[in-house]
Order: structure tokens, then C-alpha cells, then sequence
């Protein structure tokens, strides 16, 4: 199929064209074969909704889906986030799953439906961000943002999914509305009149979605100005500016309410503690991490491997997750440049800089193959966009050929430079083989999948503690070095939703639960039951969660508990002395 892409969209307004029509600053970094718009739909289909299916029983984080569930259901105990349970993000995602819970029942299961939902909304959204450069890219970039978010291997809801998935659809919101019509003629005052209820809908929409996001991860503020700031810039006047504002900020409001609700609830210096200083300042050096050395891996990507075996040369383990980091680096600055030199004439490519800037942090801070899912797809599907618009910028006029295969870049540099930690978990999760190849836990009517494995030990020694515990029966699940209080499998919590969380510290945070003045060695005084995993020294990162914290806990747990069921792999110990 040749010819003009019918659904194309300027990127000069952001909005559609007659059909058919082509303008002279979009023209040029646009192919002229076309993507059939069928074969389009049944692409981006599968990107966004095969490996959820197939990621629907594989085996989660034990951490993060761990406490993702765990602090839900303490929400519907009546606990609050950072009062009565340690939490690191905005109160928003406990709260919601908590009503999610209410509604559907607490589960791993009803857990997983809300991430693949979330990241389902990545996918399509970033294939809609990049829609205004034509079917081509924007097919391409549904699957380059699907390789990369579901190279994480799982459909944990965290929070970030949350926020980043309200932000791109907030900027999408903003997109829809005209330039034009903000620009004087159409409307008059504010954009709140009856001829223009839609657009002020989007208005408040966008403002709504970009409070919301905060409320899930405040440390999205960045994104928020950036890329919302971008798309509300895009070619308007200053005066279209301030009558979009009024909408905008009453959306926005409605979305800070719940934040504002929980500052109300804890007390501002509480909440700036658990907000702010928390995550930002006492836990960053504990998680900080240096850019991947290409000669060794670090931390939890020590448990790569290439899976499949790919045909074609491959660069050391290693070195793809470095090239991985550095590439996605080089990506967002020349997207940068791009949408600076574009600004005038492509106003629409500032929003994606915008977004793909203000995630670079969160990259840099701590490069391990997590962040590399949860930060790199903006700029690795801008990819194309970024070369021919810089192409574009140096007066030249990229080829036919060069256009077409443009979308190819970021998929041609995924399966060349780092196929293993991205294209190997996509691929198992795409065919489903994530989902065969696991285990489930089960204690009563509650199940974790798990690794095959280590399903029997684990499903050995939960059974062990089900026989043994009695309703209310206080529990800790502890990693055995409690000195470190690092990797710690908080899921096993959720199997057992009889018996009490023990600690306060159930995510077991360095900096936070192995200093002086923990209450963990207090509760380990009080609890009966510890489920204890074994520490994994290979995973050990070059930051100070390697550092011995303060030795009470460890001294206490000594103290109080002797073994009753041990596995290489998790082991129950009991108060000494009792049965």
C-alpha cells in the first residue's frame, strides 16, 4: 500500500488534517508506503495484549507484588500508609486497590488484571503520543513500548505504572484540544461555555489525570511540568494559555484531592516524611546505583540469561544491559535536541521530550533492569521521530527507503545491541512460556505462583505454619540477615490473611528497618511466627544496602525463635520453647 497515511496528523497542531492531505513540515519525516491500518490494529493488538495474557500465572517479584497486595488489604484493616505500615509512594495506589479489593476480592490474581490494564494503557498511550507521525511509527512504537514495559516479566501494579499511565493520557487529553480554538475567536473568557463542553471536558480531564498522578507518585511532578506543560505550550499564544488555565486547575485540584486528604489525615510533617524525605533522601543511597559496567553485571542482573538462544550475535550480558542504559541516555537527549530545533515547526514533538526528560532521573539514579522497563520506552519509540526530525534540522531530505525503515531503528537496536534482558522475558511472556513454567503456593483458597523450582520447599514449609498458627497470630516475614533487611519476599504475607502482620516494617527497607531506633526489634519480641528466606550475597549492589545497619533486630530474633521447618529456599521459625 503507497500514498499518504489517511489518519495522519500534523505534527505542527497535534490534530488531524483532512483526510488525505499532507503538509510540507510533516511530509518530510513520513515514509511514503503506508502500514494497511488493519494490519496496524492486529499489530499493536498483540503488542499490548498478548503478554499480559501470557504473564496472567508467572511467577511476580515476590517484593514488589508482595506489597503491592499486602498494603491494599492492610487499607481495608483500616491502616494508613506510612502511619501504620511503611509505605514509600503517594497513598493513592494502596487506597485503590483497597477499593479494587473491596469490589473483586483480595488477590495476586484481581492485583495482576489492574497491571496488565495499566500497562495495556502505556502501550496504546505512547502509540498515541507518537501518532502524529503517521501510522508507520506509531505501530512501531506499540511494539518497541511493549518489548520494553513487559520486559519487567510482570503485571505488578505498581505505582509508577500508575502514574506514568495518567500523565500520557493526560497529555493526550491536552492534545486533543485545537489550538485554534482557544485562540479568541471561538470562545470568550475562560473555556467554560456551552459551545465548547468537550474541549473543557478535556481540560479538566488532563488536570485531573496530572493530579492523580502525583497523588501515586509525587516524585512525577517533573513529567507533570514537562510534558504537560509541552502540550499545553503547543502552538498556542500566550492568551489560549491563560484561558485553558481555569479548567486545567480545577482538574488538577479534584486530582490532588486525595493527597491532599492523606496530608490532612497524617499532618503535613508526616506526610512530608513519607512523601518527600522518605523516598527521596534517606532511601536513595541504599538504592543508588552507578551506570552498568559492561564488564560485569551487578545486582539482581546477575540472574540474566539469554533466553532464546538468538540466532545472531549478541554482545556479552553485560554489556547489552550497559548498552541498553547508554542508548536510552543518548535517545532522550537527542530527543531533546530534536524537539528544541522542531519547536517552531513540530510544536507536537515537545510534549514527548518533555515526558522523556523528566524520566531520565529515575533512570540515572538507579540504572538496574527495573528502571530500564519502567523509563526507557518514551525514548526508544520517539527514535525514528528523533532521526528524521534531526535529519530535517540539517536541511536534508531523508530518502523514501530511509523513511520506511526508520520505525525499525529502536527494534533493530534491541535485537542487536540487547536482546536478552528485553527481548528474552518479552518473548517467554509473549508465548506464554513465563506462565507453564511456574509453580503455585496455595494455603487454603489463596495461591502464589511461584518459580517451579522452588514450589515444593516453599509450599512444604507455608504448610508447616497453616498447621501450626492459630487466627491472630502474629507474623514476620524476614530476610535472614536482618542487619541488611534486603530482598525481602512480602507476597507469603498475602497467603496467610488470618494471621497479623507483625511489623511495621513489612517491606523491610534498608535505611529504614536496620537502623537505630527500629521497632522491628520490639515486634520481633512480640511476634510468634517468622518466615525466613535466605540471604543471596551475589546479589549484593555497590551501594550502602551492603553496609551492616544496627545489629537489635538480629540480636532479638536470636534470642526469642528456634527452627521448625527448613528448605534451602524459606524456613519457619517459631518461638523457642512453645509445641
Amino acid at each position: 500500500m503507497t500514498g499518504a497515511d489517511p489518519k495522519a496528523v500534523d505534527p505542527r497542531s497535534a490534530r488531524p488534517e483532512t483526510p488525505g492531505a499532507e503538509t510540507s513540515a510533516a511530509a518530510p519525516t513520513r515514509s511514503t508506503w503506508v502500514l494497511p491500518r488493519e494490519a496496524g490494529y492486529l499489530i499493536t493488538a498483540f503488542a499490548a495484549l498478548a503478554p499480559a495474557w501470557g504473564l496472567r500465572g508467572a511467577p511476580g517479584p515476590l517484593y514488589e507484588e508482595g506489597f503491592t497486595v499486602l498494603h491494599a488489604e492492610l487499607v481495608l484493616q483500616g491502616q494508613t500508609p506510612g502511619v501504620d505500615f511503611h509505605a514509600l509512594y503517594g497513598p493513592l495506589g494502596p487506597w485503590f486497590m483497597g477499593l479494587w479489593f473491596k469490589v473483586f476480592g483480595p488477590s495476586i490474581g484481581a492485583q495482576r488484571v489492574v497491571g496488565a490494564l495499566l500497562l495495556i494503557a502505556i502501550v496504546l498511550g505512547v502509540r498515541q503520543l507518537l501518532r502524529p507521525w503517521g501510522r508507520n511509527v506509531a505501530t512501531a512504537a506499540a511494539v518497541v513500548t511493549s518489548i520494553t514495559v513487559y520486559s519487567a516479566g510482570t503485571l505488578v501494579a505498581v505505582a509508577w505504572w500508575f502514574g506514568l499511565a495518567a500523565v500520557l493520557w493526560g497529555v493526550l487529553l491536552l492534545r486533543e484540544v485545537p489550538p485554534g480554538l482557544l485562540d479568541g475567536e471561538q470562545t470568550r473568557g475562560p473555556l467554560a461555555t456551552s459551545s465548547t463542553p468537550v474541549q473543557f471536558a478535556r481540560l479538566a480531564g488532563a488536570g485531573l489525570l496530572f493530579g492523580l498522578a502525583l497523588g501515586f507518585r509525587p516524585d512525577l511532578a517533573l513529567a507533570v511540568v514537562l510534558a504537560g506543560g509541552g502540550a499545553l505550550w503547543a502552538a498556542r499564544s500566550r492568551a489560549a494559555i491563560r484561558r485553558a488555565w481555569p479548567p486545567m486547575l480545577g482538574g488538577f485540584a479534584a486530582g490532588l484531592a486525595p493527597l491532599a486528604a492523606y496530608t490532612l489525615i497524617v499532618g503535613p510533617a508526616k506526610a512530608w516524611r513519607v512523601l518527600v524525605t522518605g523516598p527521596v533522601f534517606t532511601l536513595r543511597p541504599y538504592r543508588s546505583l552507578p551506570p552498568p559496567p559492561f564488564a560485569d553485571l551487578q545486582g539482581l542482573s546477575r540472574t540474566l540469561s539469554l533466553s532464546p538462544k538468538w540466532p545472531l550475535p549478541a554482545p556479552p550480558l553485560a554489556a547489552q544491559v550497559a548498552l541498553w542504559f547508554w542508548v536510552s541516555v543518548a535517545a532522550t537527549l537527542l530527543l531533546v535536541a530534536a524537539a528544541w530545533a522542531a519547536r517552531r515547526s513540530m510544536p507536537a514533538l515537545v510534549p514527548v521530550a518533555g515526558l522523556a526528560l523528566a524520566l531520565l532521573p529515575q533512570l540515572v539514579q538507579r540504572p538496574d533492569l527495573g528502571h530500564l522497563a519502567l523509563t526507557t520506552a518514551v525514548p526508544l519509540a520517539a527514535l525514528p521521530v528523533t532521526i528524521t526530525t534531526l535529519l530535517v534540522a540539517r536541511k536534508s531530505s531523508p530518502r523514501p527507503d530511509i523513511l520506511a525503515l526508520a520505525p525499525l531503528v529502536p527494534l533493530l537496536l534491541i535485537l542487536v545491541l540487547f536482546p536478552a534482558p528485553v527481548l528474552g522475558p518479552w518473548s517467554r511472556a509473549a508465548t506464554g512460556q513465563s506462565t507453564r513454567d511456574a509453580g503455585v503456593v496455595t494455603v487454603g483458597d489463596r495461591s502464589l505462583p511461584v518459580a517451579a523450582s522452588v514450589q515444593s520447599p516453599v509450599q512444604r514449609t507455608v504448610n508447616e505454619l497453616a498447621a501450626r498458627a492459630g487466627p491472630g497470630d502474629r507474623l514476620i516475614v524476614a530476610p535472614s540477615d536482618l542487619a541488611r533487611a534486603y530482598d525481602n519476599p512480602v507476597a507469603l504475607y498475602t497467603l496467610f490473611p488470618d494471621l497479623a502482620v507483625g511489623t511495621y516494617h513489612s517491606e523491610m527497607d534498608p535505611g529504614f528497618t536496620n537502623v537505630a531506633g527500629s521497632s522491628l526489634p520490639d515486634e520481633l519480641a512480640q511476634a510468634d511466627w517468622v518466615l525466613v528466606s535466605p540471604s543471596r550475597p551475589n546479589l549484593a549492589e555497590p551501594n550502602r544496602s551492603a553496609e551492616a545497619g544496627d545489629p537489635a533486630a538480629q540480636v532479638a530474633f536470636q534470642k526469642r525463635f528456634c527452627p521448625v521447618a527448613e528448605t534451602q529456599v524459606l524456613s519457619l521459625w517459631g518461638v523457642c520453647g512453645d509445641g
